[in-house]
């Protein structure tokens, strides 16, 4: 019993170290990509766009992002995304904000 929960619990582990260095990237560069693609067309300037990415468990991870057009023109959401090596998908936005 002691045995097969320390498994599981090593096998947890690495599962979410996977998630915290490969998973992280992956989403945050795809995340980045789809901001650059969608958000600067309406707008004179390209914005600045900062992504920020943490996995508070194994298989998902929580995306962070601003948008700043000028100095009072910014906004950003919160995303919950779920990993499943190699492949994810964006289960909730929230947090939209406009300054």
């Amino acid at each position: 019993m002691v045995l097969g929960l320390l498994i599981a619990a090593g096998f947890y582990g690495l599962l979410w170290g996977v998630t915290a260095v490969i998973g992280r990237t992956q989403v945050r560069a795809a995340v980045l990509r789809r901001l650059k693609d969608t958000v600067g067309a309406g707008h004179r300037r390209e914005p600045q766009i900062d992504v920020w990415t943490n996995a508070p468990a194994a298989l998902l991870i929580v995306v962070h992002y601003r948008l700043q057009f000028a100095p009072v023109d910014a906004r950003g959401a919160r995303e919950v995304h779920v990993w499943i090596l190699g492949m994810h998908v964006r289960v909730h936005t929230t947090g939209m904000w406009i300054s």
